[in-house]
């Protein structure tokens, strides 16, 4: 396939005045080419836990009211509510299979390649079009887009929060506080991991705002805003499980997860013990 000079002078011009669009397009092609392999191959869009979102989705919007009944079995508990009602919403409108969730996986991945892009456009419009370029070919998020897990969903959620918090370190205002506490709220009901962020961001935000010359008042106002709308997202899971499970944890993924997973991990880097035989 030959391209004229000029044809390469057009890529560029549209790469260059529509920088995210170009970043989406891209990451989009190449998740898609990906997952067209797999499929073409004979692979798999499963994994170990893939399974699991197929079960406990229902169970979710049971136990949430959003399907007639109770749940009717235990243990869906053990993971947080955001991806399993999206999988849940998949089913009911008949987009269940493995790769229909892969192709939305696919567009989550793709924005969250925008969001990196963004984030280095806060520093150079150059950057952020090299940085939203390599999330697009970052081998790492590729593979995950292409299975049914929950990971490129939460890292969508999770690329915003980063966004809107970077924003933030520019311009300490109630918009960027408010977007950054709601994606972060999201990301936590996707992804436990990052429970616990919300303390480190609020003592940050403390710190930010006096940076920035902001009185001690308004400092409190907007680590108060950032709280409440964390805790807005994030109480009526608390409370659902205090009802339902008489415990305020988000899931029950805890020693079970710690001990087969994590622990194997670590011996095996530390001293070399196959996962297996942990």
């Amino acid at each position: 396939v030959h391209i004229s000079p000029g044809g390469f002078t057009r890529v560029r011009y549209i790469i260059s005045e529509h920088s995210l669009w170009a970043i989406f397009v891209i990451a989009l092609a190449v998740r898609l080419f990906n997952i067209e392999h797999i499929g073409f191959s004979g692979g798999s869009f499963l994994i170990e836990d893939s399974g699991l979102f197929a079960v406990i989705a229902p169970e979710w919007m049971r136990s949430l009211g959003l399907l007639a009944g109770d749940p009717r079995a235990s243990g869906y508990g053990e993971r947080v509510p955001l991806y399993p009602l999206f999988v849940g919403l998949m089913q009911v409108l008949g987009l269940g299979a493995p790769i229909y969730l892969v192709l939305a996986n696919c567009v989550f991945d793709a924005a969250s390649c925008v969001f990196v892009g963004l984030i280095g456009c806060l520093i150079d419009r150059r950057l952020g079009l090299i940085a939203g370029l390599l999330g697009a070919l970052w081998p790492t998020l590729i593979v995950y887009s292409g299975i049914v897990l929950s990971d490129s969903f939460f890292l969508l959620l999770f690329s915003a929060m980063l966004y809107w918090s970077a924003r933030v370190l520019k311009n300490t205002d109630a918009k960027s506080v408010t977007a950054a506490g709601c994606f972060l709220g999201l990301a936590i009901l996707a992804r436990p991991v990052v429970q616990f962020l919300p303390i480190a961001m609020v003592v940050a935000l403390l710190g930010i705002a006096k940076y920035q010359s902001r009185s001690w008042r308004d400092a409190v106002l907007l680590a108060l805003v950032f709280c409440i709308v964390v805790a807005g997202l994030v109480a009526p899971l608390v409370i659902h499980n205090k009802i339902r499970f008489d415990s305020v944890a988000l899931s029950s993924q805890s020693g079970t997860h710690l001990l087969n997973w994590v622990v194997p991990a670590v011996r095996e880097m530390e001293d070399g013990t196959p996962k297996a035989g942990t």
